[in-house]
């Protein structure tokens, strides 16, 4: 399989509080991975880092290859052409939807090579897929929570990047709007074969569409596995200091994780 990305040994810090310590990782294409851990952990400084848009006061050490090339040597635009990243919501985007998602195409287009029909094609092809075409006449932020994580979700699938980095998608989403979402990224990875980089603090989702889940703690990475690797280790009860337990869905059959309940008095039921 070929390597979308590859991160080798690197290091973040700023003001000497170390962010990320010593990370190494790769993404074949067509690979779905999420990434979890607790607040704090990393998580969005690893996105950042990998989609270069960490501060200079930052400090960083290591190599991020795309495509088995140092990320440095590409510009803006090429990299756009690789991978887009998806940040956590902004509702104060006041672009009629229309518009905002034809700008998404500006990493295709130069005085050399600009095809006005192929863009409106993808366009039109990815509302269709989006089921967003209600929304084109309206402003960003006039939609909801949901609305807009779709559009922005379908403004980083137009850019046709081959690997999608998004920082916990489903914040203040309501269960409908998660379950989704959930399906739309299943899609775009299994249909478009676009590989995904997710950060999330929902582990049932980590543990169902998943290729592979990376944890992080404390700037480390201290897993990096498949859903089974993980069932069979306490990794989870050492990351967020509880225990965990794992079930069966009835109706479906999968495995779910439950974190152990308490009573309102403290004590364990």
């Amino acid at each position: 399989m070929n390597k979308i990305l590859e991160i080798k040994n690197l290091s973040l810090s700023i003001n000497s509080k170390n962010l990320l310590k010593n990370i190494s990782l790769s993404i074949n294409k067509g690979e779905f991975f999420t990434l979890v851990g607790p607040n704090g952990s990393g998580k969005s400084s690893l996105l950042k880092v990998i989609m270069g848009i960490i501060s200079t006061a930052h400090k960083f050490k290591g190599e991020v290859l795309l495509e088995g090339k140092n990320k440095n040597i590409y510009n803006q635009k090429e990299i756009a052409t690789i991978i887009t990243y998806l940040p956590q919501i902004n509702s104060s985007n006041h672009f009629f939807v229309d518009e905002f998602l034809k700008m998404s195409r500006y990493a295709h287009r130069n005085r050399f090579n600009s095809s006005k029909k192929e863009d409106e094609n993808i366009v039109k092809q990815i509302v269709e897929v989006l089921n967003i075409g209600p929304f084109l006449g309206r402003t960003i932020s006039s939609l909801s929570g949901g609305e807009q994580q779709k559009i922005y979700l379908a403004a980083s699938i137009i850019q046709q990047p081959k690997l999608l980095l998004l920082d916990e998608p489903n914040t203040f989403l309501d269960p409908k709007y998660q379950y989704e979402i959930n399906l739309l990224l299943k899609r775009i990875n299994r249909e478009m074969k676009v590989s995904i980089l997710l950060a999330t603090h929902d582990l049932n989702m980590a543990l169902i569409q998943s290729d592979k889940i990376l944890i992080l703690k404390n700037g480390e990475l201290i897993f990096n596995g498949i859903s089974d690797d993980l069932k069979k280790s306490d990794i989870l009860s050492t990351v967020f200091e509880r225990k965990f337990c794992f079930s069966n869905n009835p109706n479906t059959n999968q495995i779910f994780i439950l974190p152990d309940t308490f009573s309102d008095s403290g004590e364990k039921k």
